[in-house]
């Protein structure tokens, strides 16, 4: 028996700090985001029709609440530039016979505004499923790194480029969101490498996850993008498979303070995109293998040294 917990309750501003020696990693900006201060100016986007009576600024029928998703997979590295696409966001979880919307409500310069939201009653269930997608209807973007806002809140980066000219093979890659703080906005892309020392690969549903475990977290800090990018191997020197590359991010609370000596327990979860069954993985970060198993293994786990 399972029953869905709302998952902005999992959100909670302070349920997600973690450590890092700031000292150890500069700290400089993955990208050029957009400041939440100088806003761009919004084209007009198709968005759903009439709500429900019930809903909160009519934007989602009495049936619906906003939630934020968790993460978002691409076919390939980035999505593709002029031309209409397909964003398909996910939430992980625990769901019964719960759907979703996503509404795209205001697109600028670097930016791409969406509200999100779960439909239907939790309710009790045999078997509860751990994933709902849903889908986003972009238009044509011109190529960039673009920043998103759901219900107003900087999550996640997006990059929309045209495909590679020649005979490339590219693999699909998976971006979990940042934790929101509600304080911080933009600058969660200002952002240092997570550090852990253990890392266990689950299956849940048909989705591979890696969890990355400190034990000894001392500084006050969010949990910041996950980036896992497939990249297939063509190296005849091991067995059938890719390479995943891993870049965990955090970021510190711009209303927090100092970090303190306590040390505390943290995890995260970052998504993989769909592994081949049998294949051979190996998990890189910074270009340092840190971990390696084998396609639909139901759980594995190594330990090392801080990485």
């Amino acid at each position: 028996m399972c029953r869905f917990v709302p998952i902005l309750l999992l959100l909670a501003a302070c349920a997600d700090h973690h450590a890092v020696d700031p000292r150890t990693d500069g700290g400089t900006p993955r990208v050029d985001a957009p400041d939440r201060a100088d806003a761009p100016a919004f084209v007009d986007v198709p968005v759903f029709g009439d709500a429900g009576p019930d809903s909160p600024d009519g934007m989602f029928p009495d049936t619906c609440r906003p939630e934020q998703p968790q993460f978002y997979c691409l076919d390939r590295p980035y999505a593709p530039a002029d031309e209409p696409f397909t964003l398909r966001l996910a939430y992980a979880g625990c769901f019964c016979e719960e759907t979703a919307r996503c509404e795209v409500s205001g697109i600028g310069s670097g930016l791409i505004q969406l509200r999100t939201s779960l439909c239907g009653s939790p309710a009790l269930c045999g078997e509860c499923v751990p994933e709902v997608e849903l889908e986003c209807e972009l238009p044509a973007l011109p190529p960039a790194d673009y920043e998103i806002r759901i219900h107003g809140e900087s999550v996640g980066l997006l990059p929309v480029y045209p495909p590679v000219p020649g005979p490339t093979v590219e693999g699909p890659r998976c971006t979990s969101f940042a934790v929101v703080d509600g304080c911080t906005g933009g600058r969660v892309f200002e952002s240092t490498r997570d550090r852990f020392h253990r890392m266990c690969v689950e299956q849940e549903g048909d989705r591979e996850w890696l969890r990355l475990v400190d034990d000894c977290a001392e500084c006050p800090a969010y949990h910041g993008l996950c980036d896992a990018r497939v990249e297939p191997r063509l190296d005849r020197f091991f067995p059938p498979g890719a390479d995943i590359h891993l870049d965990p991010r955090i970021y510190y609370g711009a209303c927090d303070g100092a970090c303190d000596d306590s040390c505390h327990h943290d995890e995260r979860r970052c998504p993989l995109p769909a592994l081949r069954p049998g294949d051979f993985y190996r998990v890189l970060v910074d270009g340092e293998l840190v971990m390696s198993f084998t396609g639909g293994e139901t759980s594995s786990c190594d330990e090392f040294e801080d990485h």
